[in-house]
């Protein structure tokens, strides 16, 4: 049971650190490619942190919006549960 444990926590900290932030960032690419930003604008939707850029720029609610947001609470709920594997091995 334990085995078990210790491998949902390492499989949903890897997964929610390349598919969690790769996919998000690709998301960010994809609406800066569709609404043809300015450059500078591209690059505070692209690489300001915790998606603080793409809140600034796009305001206005939309389903890809709403798509975004829970695809960033999963990757966070998955980082949660992969920080517990950091207790663990420095506690066990």
């Amino acid at each position: 049971m334990l085995n078990i444990l210790v491998g949902v926590m390492l499989y949903s900290f890897w997964i929610a650190l390349f598919l969690g932030t790769a996919g998000l960032f690709l998301l960010r690419l994809f609406v800066v490619l569709k609404a043809k930003l300015k450059r500078t604008t591209s690059l505070i939707v692209l690489f300001l942190p915790c998606s603080i850029g793409y809140y600034l720029v796009f305001k206005e609610k939309s389903s890809f919006k709403k798509l975004y947001e829970v695809l960033m609470i999963i990757a966070f709920v998955l980082m949660l549960i992969g920080g517990v594997m950091i207790y663990y091995t420095r506690f066990a």
